[in-house]
């Protein structure tokens, strides 16, 4: 069962998903930001600091807790989409 998040953020492509080893991956532009396992406790985090328009930074973040099912992806704090698994 995999569960991904496919938008665009700022000109930029964002990939948030469970791969097919169950471990959480963030990819910006195909490249891959982070990637972590699911911790013993059910929970996963990738993160990913991105300069965009005249050195602003970008906060990214994929978040993954089997509890509730959800993998969601918040930028800047701030959620942007969500997908059950």
């Amino acid at each position: 069962m995999t569960a991904r998040i496919d938008t665009e953020y700022q000109g930029q492509h964002i990939l948030c998903e469970m791969n097919h080893r169950g471990e959480l991956d963030l990819w910006l532009n195909g490249t891959l930001r982070k990637r972590r396992a699911v911790s013993a406790r059910g929970k996963a985090y990738v993160w990913t600091n991105v300069e965009l328009n005249w050195e602003v930074h970008h906060l990214i973040e994929g978040r993954y807790s089997r509890e509730s099912g959800w993998l969601e992806l918040y930028i800047h704090g701030q959620l942007q989409a969500r997908a059950r698994l």
